[in-house]
């Protein structure tokens, strides 16, 4: 399955990360897109699973070099990605 991600925003805080990290954007995106939830639990994994087949919001983490946590959130209706920073609350 290949997870369609509509307009990509990408937050400044996160750009800055990925910057610093030396890290490209693109290559997050394509493993969110195909389904690759990076560090989510099993239950995490498996709302992902079935979120993106029943049009749900679905939310990947993907730890930087630099140990920063980036988390892509694509909506429930696949119109919008954002990649940000996670926050942790």
């Amino acid at each position: 399955m290949k997870l369609p991600l509509g307009q990509i925003e990408i937050s400044d805080f996160a750009r800055r990360a990925l910057a610093e990290a030396d890290q490209d954007m693109e290559q997050f995106l394509a493993r969110h897109q195909r389904c690759d939830w990076g560090e989510v639990d099993a239950i995490g994994k498996a709302h992902n699973d079935h979120a993106a087949t029943h049009n749900l919001d679905v939310t990947s983490f993907y730890r930087l070099e630099t140990g920063v946590i980036l988390t892509i959130t694509t909506e429930y209706d696949r119109a919008v990605t954002r990649v940000e920073l996670f926050s942790g609350s």
